[in-house]
């Protein structure tokens, strides 16, 4: 069970992380689509979102590290403070982050590393207190709450990137990010383990990658997972973030925000599903592979709109049904340095995103079918290395008391 303190400890921890997404929507939205439309090329908006991608896979090391050296409520705190300190600068430079790569970039680097900070504290409060099913049932409950509100507030997002003047994009995104500070100060947590030791900058770096080398080289499954995951980032880091702005580029913000919200509405749906057969996990993957490919395929086909949203929507539920595969991953790992493992595993997987960002951009923009079947591709390799290996295809939680 999480063992907290403190009156509804769970709520609060689950009310700052939907305000905090909120916030990181809202910004990622405005800026990519400002930028592309100032400067007439979806590949703009690939400049900043790839670079953001890039960025957090050299950072994710670090990130895992500061993490394990406080408490989950410390760091999330840090956290969102930095990221209120980046909206006071873009409030500031406004007119040239909608204009100009460099400063958009330089915004959203910053802000992802504070948010890096905050989101991997909140998964690690949560996977050190809960274990195997329960902590896959855990991710699964948080999600389908964020997607609820996510959805409307995609709705509202589209109307203030649309209509919003930069200082009123500034204050909102502020406002999501205090109301999460507020949430997350009065909880207190007591989970497995202690914050590590106090280690130099250098030392603690290659203390950190002689970890995450053992770690995998111990651990076949692990192994094979971050292969995985290598792989499937190249689609997961174009379709969600930026196929459906290069579909709508040339129409409305309107049809970017319809295309967004049927995906999260199918991951809500999809979320469903994971909790009611959160022990699936290797079928759910299975599934998911095949049907995200075949989704993504249908909706660059120039059908009609409603047949797109659809599709997208399908995207967004097989999408949801990999979720048991990577909660099972994190359970895998030790809890005392499961921070600095994971950062070590996201400084790997994390570079292709950026990758696969610029890759699907590009065919985007000669061909939105040959983006589709690039998105196939990798998505049928991902099913080929889990049907080839007995652990990817065949995991298991032990027999153990879940919430």
């Amino acid at each position: 069970m999480l063992r907290t303190f403190g009156p509804n400890a769970g709520s609060m921890l689950l009310t700052a992380s939907i305000a905090a997404s909120l916030g990181d929507m809202l910004f990622d939205l405005y800026i990519s689509w400002s930028l592309a439309a100032n400067l007439g090329s979806v590949m703009a908006a690939a400049a900043v979102l790839g670079s953001s991608a890039a960025f957090q896979a050299v950072v994710a090391l670090v990130v895992g590290s500061l993490v394990d050296r406080f408490r989950p409520r410390t760091a999330m705190l840090g956290g969102l403070l930095g990221s209120l300190v980046v909206l006071a600068a873009f409030a500031m430079l406004a007119s040239a982050a909608v204009r100009s790569i460099p400063v958009a970039v330089t915004l959203v680097l910053i802000n992802d590393f504070f948010q890096d900070v905050f989101g991997r504290a909140c998964v690690l409060a949560a996977s050190r207190s809960l274990t195997g099913e329960g902590f896959v049932k855990f991710q699964a409950r948080n999600g389908i709450a964020g997607r609820v509100v996510g959805t409307v507030g995609l709705l509202g997002s589209g109307v203030l990137v649309a209509f919003g003047h930069p200082a009123v994009i500034a204050a909102t995104v502020s406002a999501f990010y205090a109301c999460a500070a507020l949430a997350v100060i009065p909880v207190r947590l007591s989970v497995a383990g202690k914050p590590a030791q106090k280690r130099s900058a250098l030392r603690a770096a290659a203390d950190d990658l002689r970890l995450v080398g053992r770690t995998l080289f111990l651990d076949p499954f692990l192994r094979s997972f971050t292969l995985i995951l290598l792989i499937a980032n190249l689609a997961y880091g174009f379709v969600p973030r930026m196929l459906p702005l290069a579909m709508s580029l040339h129409r409305s913000v309107n049809d970017l925000t319809a295309m967004r919200v049927a995906i999260a509405i199918g991951e809500l749906i999809g979320l469903v599903v994971v909790d009611r057969l959160a022990r699936k996990i290797g079928p759910l993957f299975r599934v998911s592979m095949v049907g995200a490919g075949l989704a993504v395929v249908v909706a660059t086909l120039g059908l009609p709109q409603w047949v797109v949203l659809v599709a997208f929507g399908l995207y967004g539920l097989f999408d949801s049904l990999s979720q048991p595969l990577f909660s099972y991953a994190i359970t895998r790992i030790d809890p005392e340095s499961r921070g600095r493992v994971l950062g070590g595993i996201d400084a790997i997987v994390l570079l292709s995103p950026s990758i696969g960002l610029f890759i699907g951009s590009f065919l985007a923009e000669r061909s939105l079918v040959l983006s589709g079947i690039y998105v196939m591709v990798i998505f049928a390799i991902c099913l080929m290395i889990a049907l080839v290996n007995p652990e990817l295809a065949h995991p298991e939680f032990a027999d153990e008391e879940t919430a």
